[in-house]
């Protein structure tokens, strides 16, 4: 039987699977992931849906290892105040190891409205976070993460780091506005922004042990919708436009990083990186708007 997963059912399913896969106390070089004996089970994992597009997501079981419990939909104190759906998704994840506790957020969905808000209800105290994860740069996964980092940094550890899928993260979305080759911006994760928030990034394009209790699995491949667009101020990855102060001469540099996952697109970014001229000639010609 075929079986296939959208992204946001990947990343929860792989969230549960992962409940029974912890990491040791200290932590492990990225090779040794490849080893099963260093991989003990972690004692047990708790998963708080916070931000998802329906309250009724995952469905009720019986099952001897997972238990579902679903939280009251409008607030015991106040009955004005009720659990938010949006298109989105935010888990918070609490993992125990004899002694050790773990208490790390991994993705903040679309707005810090509906995540913080949801956080209350569900008596989710943020301040208790030991770290964060970003799966991938897409804004109904990051969104809340400002607010969420206004509301509880001077609480967090001194040390905050966010561990994230890759550069991709970190690179400028466009969509389709309505207009015949225009296009209109769909977020971007700002380093500047979590620099102001003291927040120390991790990328994680290789497994990498997360806080002592967890594991990434390293950059999947996999074929995107997404298809890489060129601008006179960023290069887009994987169809990602890069959020960055590089000038063009520097893409000959960065298309190395990307040729295993872009192949030719890659070798047609470095001939433009050498040509500055002719990149802003092929910019007009491709009817782009104009950012002057």
């Amino acid at each position: 039987m075929k079986i296939s997963l959208r992204r946001r059912q990947f990343v929860l399913a792989a969230t549960g699977a992962l409940a029974q896969l912890g990491l040791p106390r200290v932590p492990l070089a990225q090779s040794q992931l490849a080893k099963p004996d260093s991989i003990p089970t972690v004692d047990s994992l708790t998963i708080r849906v916070l931000t998802d597009s329906s309250y009724d997501t995952p469905a009720p079981m019986k099952n001897k290892w997972v238990k579902v419990t679903r939280s009251p939909f409008i607030s015991r104190a106040d009955y004005r105040k009720a659990l938010h759906n949006e298109w989105g998704l935010s888990l918070a994840l609490e993992s125990r190891m004899g002694s050790e506790t773990r208490r790390l957020m991994l993705d903040f969905g679309y707005t810090p409205t509906a995540l913080l808000n949801n956080m209350e209800l569900m008596g989710v105290d943020g301040s208790k976070t030991d770290g964060l994860i970003v799966s991938h740069g897409h804004y109904d996964h990051f969104g809340g993460l400002l607010g969420f980092l206004e509301k509880y940094r001077d609480k967090l550890p001194a040390d905050l780091t966010l561990y994230v899928g890759g550069e991709d993260n970190f690179c400028l979305r466009k969509t389709a506005s309505g207009s015949p080759g225009h296009f209109a911006d769909w977020g971007v994760l700002d380093r500047n922004d979590l620099e102001k928030y003291r927040v120390k990034v991790v990328p994680c394009e290789q497994p990498t042990v997360v806080m002592g209790h967890a594991f990434t699995t390293g950059t999947i491949k996999r074929t995107s919708f997404e298809r890489v667009r060129l601008l006179a101020s960023g290069v887009a990855i994987g169809g990602l436009v890069s959020h960055w102060s590089w000038t063009l001469d520097d893409l000959a540099t960065s298309a190395n990083a990307i040729r295993a996952q872009q192949g030719e697109l890659s070798r047609v970014l470095e001939q433009r990186a050498q040509r500055s001229r002719a990149a802003r000639r092929l910019l007009r010609a491709e009817s782009f708007p104009d950012r002057s």
